[in-house]
């Protein structure tokens, strides 16, 4: 007597699609009489499964998985490396005209150059090019590398994150009094490779007090008592490690948002962290300007003393803050 495969009582299985076909192929063999043909389309139907599986390119390493976070970099250092070498644009417009009657104004001018800047006459017309349609153009132009990562990478997304990162920060300038901006940006690739990679393999929280609390000693220690240039290459070296790699550390924080919620998307999360730090980046330029014009702090030295000692106290008291990070694990402790 023949009998159809609906007349069976498979067990479900909870394995991939070869290993249904599989069961199938198992059960024709013994048990179910069928025709050569049929038996014929089953092999073929599990040698094809088998031949996709093993084609697919493998997660977390592999020349394609490589070879797209090389793409990665190169595209992050072509869209954002400018905007970390504003400096050497900042120097420029405040020191040929027309620009350099509106020197308060360069700092709102924002991220990197266009085409249609260098016909710029009016410090509005670079607002509009440099701070808001290349912020734009940018912004379209890189999200989709961020969707993508998240599928080649998930056991070392933060690794993948920080290496991608790092590309924003090759940005040098041959002009001395730029030359801390390209020492800075040169240690952020250190640092954005680093903590990523350390998010990975320690709680998001531990990196979190190694990046906050070097970035503010930093800033308070090193910046803020500095009269000579060798304790300012101390501080552009270690704030650019620590601070740097600030945005490699995502992947983490997207992490444990995801253990507590799995419905929790990683497209939105990255673009929640994007946005605010969009914000911080247009909130800092008139911040900066306001904190510059009322000057040093009275009573102390070093660069306290200058037109940034204000800037200084606020730097160093922003990047402090990250610290506020920890009380959620505690937090989570105690409601468990």
């Amino acid at each position: 007597m023949a009998y159809s495969s609906t007349d069976l009582p498979l067990e479900k299985s909870n394995r991939s699609g070869v290993d249904d076909f599989r069961v199938q192929a198992s059960l024709t063999a013994f048990d179910i009489p069928l025709s050569n043909e049929s038996t014929r389309n089953i092999e073929e139907g599990t040698a094809g499964l088998e031949n996709t599986e093993s084609n697919i390119p493998r997660a977390d390493g592999g020349r394609d998985a490589w070879l797209f976070l090389a793409a990665c970099f190169v595209f992050e250092a072509l869209i954002w490396g400018f905007p970390f070498a504003f400096g050497v644009f900042q120097t420029y417009y405040s020191t040929h005209p027309p620009f350099d009657k509106h020197a308060n104004a360069i700092a709102i001018t924002g991220t990197c150059a266009t085409g249609i800047t260098s016909f710029a006459t009016q410090i509005w017309h670079l607002i509009i090019t440099q701070g808001v349609l290349y912020a734009i153009g940018g912004s379209l132009s890189y999200s989709p590398t961020m969707f993508y990562l998240d599928q080649w990478f998930v056991r070392r997304k933060g690794l993948a994150l920080g290496v991608m990162w790092s590309g924003a920060s090759l940005s040098f300038s041959p002009i001395l009094g730029t030359a801390l901006i390209a020492l800075l940006n040169s240690f952020s690739v250190i640092g954005a490779i680093s903590l990523g990679h350390l998010s990975d393999i320690r709680h998001i929280t531990t990196v979190v007090l190694l990046s906050s609390t070097f970035s503010a000693l930093s800033v308070f220690l090193l910046w803020g008592i500095s009269t000579s240039l060798p304790s300012l290459v101390m501080f552009t070296i270690i704030y650019g490690i620590f601070a740097g790699g600030w945005s490699a550390i995502w992947a983490g924080m997207i992490r444990e948002v995801q253990r507590a919620d799995e419905n929790a998307g990683f497209g939105v999360l990255m673009g929640l962290f994007s946005a605010g730090r969009g914000v911080g980046s247009v909130v800092c330029g008139p911040v900066t300007e306001c904190l510059i014009r009322y000057g040093g702090l009275k009573g102390v030295g070093g660069g306290y003393a200058t037109d940034y000692g204000a800037v200084i106290v606020f730097t160093g008291v922003s990047a402090a803050c990250g610290l506020i990070g920890l009380g959620a694990r505690f937090w989570k402790k105690e409601k468990v």
